[in-house]
């Protein structure tokens, strides 16, 4: 859309094609008072291009408001901008208030709206919650001892992390938060050499008492030693992008029966 293209008369003109004449007075408002920058310009220009699908009476009336909502999502809006546009379909536009309603609440959204999704939450609240006090309950059952962390050499605690029984043999260890994967592997070592196997999971991937930074690496990485790693995030990441040399990479140096591509 070009601004010289665009006049307060002309946008005037094509919006009282498609506005009730009881509201030209609002938009010749809006019009007035937008008209004077890029972004005015284009935001005029969105409330017009779904008026003009709203006041379509060819089609159906909810296959409109399907259509508008598909339009309205290619302005690729930030919540201001989209809660401006719906304000002036409330006051301009034909079933101006539902179409703005099922806008705002994602309506078609292919992971179903806010509304059904809010809906979802308050239906399954008390399901979670009874869930959390069994999984809790268990825990408690399981719950074998604190360990303190201490530092190298020294009696210092560092951190106390919950060590729990499992069925598997092997000593269950709650991470502490905000650890890194070096200081991880260190305090599952070291609780391993206290109490025997033992394993925590960091970033949803099993850590073992017997592992070392490189066998970890490699389960946390589809089986990529760090110098395959760092090749594959230059590749797909760094100056010069090479999406085919990554994929390359991908196929010829991961665990291939994983079935894995990331």
């Amino acid at each position: 859309m070009e601004k010289d293209n665009y006049s307060a008369e002309a946008l005037k003109e094509r919006g009282h094609g498609v506005i009730e004449e009881s509201k030209w007075e609002n938009f010749d408002k809006m019009v007035d008072n937008n008209c004077k920058s890029w972004m005015g310009l284009r935001y005029v220009d969105n409330v017009l291009l779904l008026c003009e699908i709203m006041h379509n009476e060819v089609m159906p009336l909810a296959d409109r408001r399907r259509q508008a909502y598909d339009k309205f999502q290619e302005f690729d809006c930030n919540g201001t901008s989209a809660h401006m546009i719906c304000a002036a379909l409330r006051d301009l536009c034909t079933d101006g208030e539902t179409l703005a309603k099922e806008i705002l609440d994602f309506k078609y959204d292919p992971n179903g709206s806010l509304s059904e999704r809010r809906k979802y939450r308050e239906r399954m609240q008390p399901v979670w919650e009874r869930e959390r006090k069994i999984r809790e309950e268990l825990k408690s059952h399981m719950f074998i001892c604190d360990f303190k962390v201490r530092e190298l050499g020294t009696d210092k605690v560092l951190d106390i992390v919950p060590v729990y029984s499992t069925r598997s043999g092997m000593f269950l260890i709650e991470y502490p938060y905000k650890y890194s994967k070096e200081d991880c592997l260190k305090i599952t070592q070291q609780i391993g050499r206290s109490l025997g196997m033992c394993y925590g999971i960091f970033n949803g991937v099993p850590m073992f008492s017997f592992d070392t930074y490189d066998t970890f690496f490699r389960r946390q990485h589809n089986g990529m030693t760090q110098e395959d790693y760092a090749e594959f995030m230059d590749a797909l990441c760094g100056d010069h992008y090479d999406g085919e040399k990554a994929d390359r990479i991908l196929k010829e140096r991961t665990w291939k029966h994983l079935k894995k591509r990331y």
